[in-house]
């Protein structure tokens, strides 16, 4: 058990820093106006990501069709940092009990 939630926890690290660094790019798109603030998670994975638009199949597998398009929906520029704050937080519980376990 204390091997899956460092797993979890290194995960959620390595999550949280992808997610900043295609928060960044989202950033460096609308300042330069190569894309506009409000762009949708869908379409910056679309236009700009394009080698990982499949996580939006996965999506689709994995959870109900309308909570898909409610998540790529949504601003990239909103989505990306509450999405690594949540990263952060479960990274962080998961360390803690790892912790707890030793």
């Amino acid at each position: 058990m204390r091997a899956l939630l460092f797993g979890i926890g290194w995960l959620s690290v390595v999550g949280s820093i992808f997610d900043a660094a295609i928060f960044a790019f989202v950033l460096w798109l609308a300042a330069t106006g190569a894309a506009a603030w409000s762009i949708t998670v869908d379409a910056h994975l679309a236009d700009h990501l394009g080698f990982v638009y499949w996580v939006k199949d996965v999506a689709y597998w994995a959870l109900p069709d309308g909570f898909v398009e409610w998540i790529f929906g949504l601003p990239a520029a909103i989505y990306y940092p509450a999405r690594m704050a949540l990263s952060m937080l479960i990274g962080a519980w998961a360390f803690s009990e790892a912790r707890k376990r030793a």
